[in-house]
């Protein structure tokens, strides 16, 4: 990778421009343990930024590469991003985003959304066999959180479990606003403090 990384950033001396230069950088760089997040967020930005208003492609790694990190809010303004750049991958992004409101713990959201991406793909078999454990989890912890005032505060934790072996321990180390960023705090959370 450290190979293929110099290569890249020799090769983005000669054309800053270029979208996908950007972009195998930060697919390069992903898995290299010397390369922080941030660094590799910052090709994914610069390949959407130079890439142009046809561009969806940078636009979906970035929002691949959010969701990975456990920053939803982000992931989704990226994956619409990439379907106003081209309709074609739609579908796509609607399975995004439902991995992404299903990082926050918006589980019926979730499934709208996924629900969306079967109808675009009326043959995929998979995604249709999943929407059932889908609607089974959802509503499971719809039952949990019944009455719950501050529910928001269980996401890393019991009842909401699922949420957490679906998404990972570093969905509870996320602030507010990478994770929830367009829907406000209940009132007893505080930005600051999440």
């Amino acid at each position: 990778h450290s190979t293929a990384v110099a290569a890249y950033r020799a090769a983005l001396k000669l054309r800053p421009s270029d979208a996908a230069l950007w972009l195998s950088l930060g697919v390069a760089m992903s898995p290299m343990e010397e390369a922080d997040d941030e660094q590799v967020l910052s090709a994914f930005h610069r390949a959407v930024d130079v890439g142009g208003p046809r561009d969806a492609r940078s636009a979906l790694t970035l929002a691949r590469y959010l969701t990975k990190l456990s920053r939803p809010s982000e992931a989704i303004d990226a994956f619409y991003l990439a379907a106003g750049r081209d309709a074609e991958y739609f579908e796509e992004v609607k399975l995004g985003v439902g991995t992404a409101r299903g990082q926050q713990g918006r589980l019926r959201e979730a499934l709208a959304d996924f629900e969306a991406a079967a109808r675009l793909s009326p043959t995929n078999a998979k995604l249709k066999q999943a929407l059932g454990g889908m609607e089974r989890n959802a509503a499971a912890v719809e039952a949990a959180t019944a009455g719950v005032e501050d529910a928001v505060a269980d996401v890393c934790g019991t009842p909401c479990q699922e949420v957490v072996d679906g998404s990972g321990l570093t969905v509870c180390a996320i602030t507010w606003a990478m994770g929830c960023g367009e829907v406000p705090p209940p009132p007893r959370i505080h930005r600051a403090e999440h």
